[in-house]
């Protein structure tokens, strides 16, 4: 069967494009017991921090994690369902952040697994599972090893744009704050539209056709009274930002 989009065999992986190792990731290549980066992850990173040594309820969180970055790329739609589109009908708001409130919930979960390795008692690991908050976890963990957290505020913005979405049909009745005249999306103005297509037919603003997105690209926002707008490319880009943030807690294993 030929690869998606003319795109490398497996050995080949780490030198793909991030659309593509979300399209890979399709539950075609079971997690063997050597826990190779390729089956757990699909991201660079993860083949430096010791991949195939960690344990068994870490890989399935992981292994989780990527599931559902694919099932958000994906367009909130089973593998297949449709290239360039995401899910459609009248619950469309509400299927897509509820979607996203999985896949943070899935990180949340690798996160317990990371802190597992730092707890310093049964007390400390309680403590770190009972916060419920993904963006505050991540930056706790990071915390103790003194590092910042710089994804911080794009977790708390896609915390707010699901919440929009399963709560208020993506309609926005407030911003980022009680007098914030806009809420800032937790996506950006693209995303990798090389080989993937748009609803748009790739033509729209912001729409990249290569890889990298651009450093720095800032988040979207939609005006109070707006209705959030969300593209194939805007859950492409969320589903590359979770697999990004799921082997930054790869490296912080202790």
């Amino acid at each position: 069967m030929p690869w998606p989009g003319g795109m490398a065999r497996p050995g080949d992986a780490f030198s793909l494009q991030p659309w593509q190792r979300l399209i890979l990731a399709d539950g075609s290549f079971p997690i063997p017991a050597s826990l190779s980066p390729l089956s757990i992850g699909l991201h660079p990173s993860l083949a430096r921090n010791g991949a195939a040594a960690v344990s068994e309820p870490f890989a399935v969180r992981l292994a989780t994690v990527r599931r559902g970055a694919l099932f958000v790329a994906s367009g909130c739609q089973a593998p297949g369902g449709g290239m360039g589109t995401t899910v459609t009908g009248p619950y469309r708001a509400k299927v897509i952040g509820n979607s996203l409130r999985e896949l943070d919930r899935f990180l949340n979960l690798l996160a317990d697994e990371v802190g597992r390795t730092m707890a310093r008692s049964a007390a400390d690991m309680g403590a770190i599972r009972r916060e419920h908050n993904t963006a505050n976890k991540i930056r706790g963990l990071r915390g103790r090893r003194g590092l910042a957290s710089p994804d911080h505020d794009r977790l708390r913005a896609l915390g707010r744009s699901r919440d929009c979405m399963v709560h208020c049909d993506g309609l926005v009745k407030r911003g980022d704050g009680p007098d914030a005249a806009y809420l800032t999306l937790g996506w950006t103005a693209g995303g990798w539209t090389q080989g993937v297509g748009t609803e748009g037919g790739g033509s729209g603003a912001g729409c990249r056709t290569t890889g990298e997105p651009p450093a720095g690209l800032p988040l979207l926002r939609a005006g109070v009274g707006e209705r959030i707008e969300v593209t194939r490319l805007s859950l492409i880009d969320v589903g590359e930002f979770y697999l990004a943030a799921a082997a930054a807690l790869v490296a912080l294993r202790g």
